[in-house]
């Protein structure tokens, strides 16, 4: 049998299989390869009594995670707030750099627009080619369109504290379980937990509940790479391994010089740069 790993708990591993919950342990296997199971890890399994069972094997994943503890991501939304922090465009250049590195989509969510709706946010990032939504937790505005975005994908929402994050999931979450008529799941997304667990939206349609985690702090080698715009002028650098901070010859100081890379983009490059020198 064949399902998902939707939680883990102290040792046990609860897997979707056929909208059933398996409740299974790991065979003494995975320790001795000092293997863990992760929530969103596709697994074989086999079926004991009473809804229990024995993971017995977990197919190849195509991304993970060390914090949050979880495997087979899709989509993050990275959400920022229009006031009440204000947007931090470093934040969420620093976002988009590590989840390119590492093959989740990003998109982004400018939340509390009825404070103020006018920014650059959204043309700058669009121009680069990554996708904008505006929204409103308060009063919905936006909140099915971003909700359409997740279909058919295991989404995390990466946010600092006060940008309305949590406001905004649980919109997606009530919205969805109104939908379903299923009362019972409303409470399961009230909860307060401590541990990594897939919320089902719909079939193939999942939230990470990830308690505690707000954003990724790693900045990944290569880190050009990950600002995808800079890759048509790399070209233009005189020197082979350019680092484009401190070289006068440059083809992304030219690209910025021209106005083909955005300024503010540029600047949060070299601070990632930098910082990852220290």
């Amino acid at each position: 049998m064949q399902g998902r790993i939707i939680k883990a708990i102290s040792g046990f591993y609860y897997v979707e299989y056929e909208e059933r919950i398996y409740e299974c342990k790991a065979k003494g296997v995975f320790r001795k390869n000092e293997i863990t199971p992760l929530v969103g890890d596709f697994v074989e399994f086999e079926e004991l009594k009473n809804d229990k069972g024995n993971v017995i094997s977990i197919f190849n994943r195509k991304n993970e995670l060390v914090r949050p503890p979880i495997a087979n991501i899709d989509l993050a939304i990275i959400v920022a707030a229009i006031k009440n922090p204000d947007i931090s465009l470093l934040f969420i250049d620093k976002q988009i750099a590590f989840l390119e590195s590492i093959g989740i989509t990003p998109i982004i969510c400018i939340n509390k627009i009825d404070i103020d709706n006018s920014n650059d946010v959204e043309r700058i990032y669009k121009n680069i080619g990554y996708e904008v939504i505006n929204t409103c937790a308060k009063n919905g505005t936006g909140v099915e369109e971003l909700k359409a975005k997740l279909k058919d994908k295991v989404s995390v929402f990466i946010g600092n504290s006060g940008v309305g994050k949590s406001s905004l999931t649980n919109k997606i979450i009530g919205n969805s379980i109104m939908e379903e008529g299923n009362l019972s799941k409303i409470e399961r997304g009230k909860q307060t937990t401590r541990h990594v667990e897939l919320i089902k939206l719909e079939e193939n349609t999942y939230i990470a509940d990830s308690p505690g985690f707000s954003s990724f702090e790693i900045i990944p080698e290569n880190l050009e790479g990950y600002f995808v715009e800079f890759s048509e002028y790399i070209k233009d650098c005189r020197y082979r391994g350019c680092n484009h901070v401190l070289e006068e010859e440059c083809g992304i100081k030219y690209a910025v010089r021209d106005g083909k890379i955005e300024k503010s983009r540029y600047e949060n490059y070299c601070m990632l740069k930098n910082s990852k020198k220290n």
